[in-house]
């Protein structure tokens, strides 16, 4: 039986787990440049950059390393992301010169017209993601392939040999923009799935086929990252995740599509631009407008500029280091307010549990979980409101209002000057239908805003 389902989000400000933060940029160590558009890790050892003005960056031995035009056949700055296949081809896709790769210690150029395209002077291949099938395409066994998504020129697959180009030109497929690729595979045979993320919905080929995929009845959901659980629904007991440019996370396990949803009236624009999933399940989320989320499978907590050390709130790419106590999320940020990519955050998330909040705030802007939630009547709503020092006053008017999903406006529980300080208001639905509501606190210039389910 398939199945359709719309997961609410309950989100937190801060989790109970021990937490740290690193923030690397050129103030503060060696990385050649703050414009970090991705960030792919290979090993602990090995931790690759996709940057939008320096090439590729390789971070080893805690020192950066650039790869571009001044020691390199890379002759495009400006690299999308990073990948390295099981036969240690490395690739790196470009936003205007085609693709590159290393091998023994050595780089290599992969032209346009190399993988069949003629274009104009005025023209550039624009690669977008990569995916490596099978090994790669020198896997000695010949069964392997790379994948390449472009902007506007289709999807490619490369068997180390010959270029199979896919698109609207040869009445295969038509696709937009490719952003994301990812390959399941059978244990048994040589089966395989290729699905292809694009703005112009969701594809999926087998070999010999090609089929659209609606998702939740949209077959031209925008998506940006595709993750696979266990190997996938196809040939295993796994999922596949997909986040798109409206602010869901889907996924399918084989018996049809639910999706968890990010975006609201206050953040309609929330894409979802990658998704990771750690040894322990937890999903890592990175979106455009409330910075890194992670759910447990019980709750969704977010990191954001205004309640934790992320630089900012539009978080473009992250990657998963492993260790035995611990996941490190690394992450790559854009700030829209200062107009400025941040470099590399690196987050590590203890696996051991403790009751430590990690970001007390006393006289800081916050807004917590709603207690308890979901609720029925009754729940408590607490918040912080900071020193205001940008002005002379001492007290600030703040407002705690409370909304349906549509923006409308349901009642008003505080609406005052208040000093800085800790407060909590209670709030009675007693009058009002189940479902979810957003609070929305403003002080001054400050806006935070939650979720909350009220079942009766």
């Amino acid at each position: 039986m398939k199945k359709s389902a719309l997961i609410f989000l309950i989100l937190f400000g801060g989790a109970i787990f021990p937490q740290s933060w690193k923030n690397l940029n050129t103030q503060n160590s060696n990385i050649p440049t703050d414009n970090v558009l991705s960030v792919y890790i290979q090993d602990a050892s090995n931790i690759w950059l996709g940057t939008e003005d320096t090439g590729a960056v390789r971070l080893q031995g805690g020192t950066f390393t650039a790869f571009n035009a001044s020691n390199s056949l890379i002759n495009d700055n400006h690299i999308n992301c990073v990948i390295r296949d099981e036969t240690d081809f490395l690739w790196a896709a470009s936003e205007y010169h085609g693709l590159f790769y290393l091998h023994n210690a050595k780089w290599y150029r992969v032209t346009p017209l190399d993988m069949g395209f003629n274009l104009g002077p005025y023209e550039s291949l624009i690669i977008r993601s990569l995916a490596a099938q099978h090994g790669g395409p020198f896997n000695p066994d010949g069964r392997g392939a790379l994948w390449v998504g472009t902007y506007r020129h289709g999807v490619l697959r490369f068997d180390g040999k010959k270029w199979t180009l896919f698109s609207g030109v040869n009445n295969k497929m038509i696709f937009g923009n490719v952003g994301s690729i990812a390959i399941e595979e059978s244990k048994s045979d040589t089966s395989y799935v290729v699905w292809i993320g694009t703005s112009l919905g969701l594809y999926k080929y087998d070999g010999k086929n090609w089929e659209n995929v609606p998702i939740e009845n949209d077959s031209t959901k925008w998506i940006n990252a595709i993750t696979l659980e266990n190997g996938g629904p196809t040939f295993s007991n796994g999922k596949i995740f997909v986040g798109t440019q409206g602010g869901k996370v889907c996924w399918n396990d084989g018996y049809g599509w639910s999706s968890m949803n990010f975006a609201d009236y206050w953040n309609p624009n929330n894409a979802v631009n990658a998704i990771k999933i750690d040894k322990l399940g937890r999903w890592w989320i990175a979106t455009s407008e409330e910075g890194l989320a992670m759910y447990d499978g019980k709750a969704v907590y977010l990191y954001y500029k205004e309640n934790s050390n992320i630089p900012a709130n539009d978080v473009l790419s992250l990657d998963l280091l492993e260790e035995k106590d611990s996941t490190e999320v690394w992450t790559t940020c854009y700030d829209w307010t200062d107009f400025k990519y941040t470099g590399l955050t690196i987050f590590k998330y203890s696996t051991v549990t403790s009751v430590k909040n990690n970001n007390p705030t006393t006289f800081g802007f916050e807004l917590k979980q709603n207690y308890p939630n979901p609720f029925n009547p009754a729940t408590k709503i607490e918040y912080s409101i900071p020193n205001v020092k940008t002005s002379n006053f001492t007290q600030t008017r703040v407002t705690l209002k409370i909304y349906d999903l549509l923006g409308r406006e349901i009642q008003t529980l505080v609406n005052k000057f208040q000093k800085p300080g800790n407060y909590s208001v209670q709030f009675n639905a007693g009058n009002l239908p189940s479902g979810v509501y957003v609070y929305r606190l403003q002080a001054g210039d400050l806006v935070r805003s939650r979720k909350m389910i009220l079942i009766k």
